[in-house]
């Protein structure tokens, strides 16, 4: 479920497959990505209940075997949780990176969650999957 709010890409790739990326086959035979000029790449992502989510992210570079050539901020729920993140860098090329940040819902409905294009890169973000997961529900007052 969910929507994607700005203009985006859905693309087939030609990835790699090795011992290591095989249980990813499925997820990388495509990727989501816009263009830096385009701006951010964002998902509301609707969840029944407020409470405390994780959210998964899965990330794999199939195009640019640069460091520095695409790089981006994360927030979710409007938080940066993974700043400046570059795939070459922490995962490396066509290797899955995964991701994890906790989201909490207090009434609003949704988790969003926002891939913000640094200014240094030479190409927009992108992403291959977002799992939510409620880990709990809210207790006491907010």
């Amino acid at each position: 479920g969910g929507s994607t709010v700005q203009p985006s890409l859905y693309v087939p790739v030609n990835y790699e497959l090795t011992q290591e990326t095989q249980p990813f086959a499925e997820i990388f035979q495509t990727e989501r990505y816009t263009s830096k000029s385009i701006g951010n790449l964002i998902y509301n992502i609707p969840v029944d209940s407020n409470g405390v989510y994780q959210v998964e992210l899965v990330f794999g570079e199939t195009w640019h075997r640069l460091a520095g050539t695409r790089g981006f901020n994360v927030l979710v729920q409007g938080e940066v949780v993974f700043p400046a993140l570059d795939i070459v860098v922490e995962g490396g090329f066509q290797r899955p990176l995964l991701k994890t940040a906790t989201a909490t819902v207090r009434g609003e409905g949704m988790i969003i969650v926002t891939f913000v294009p640094l200014a240094s890169a030479k190409e927009g973000p992108t992403v291959s999957a977002i799992k939510v997961s409620k880990v709990s529900d809210l207790s006491g007052t907010w």
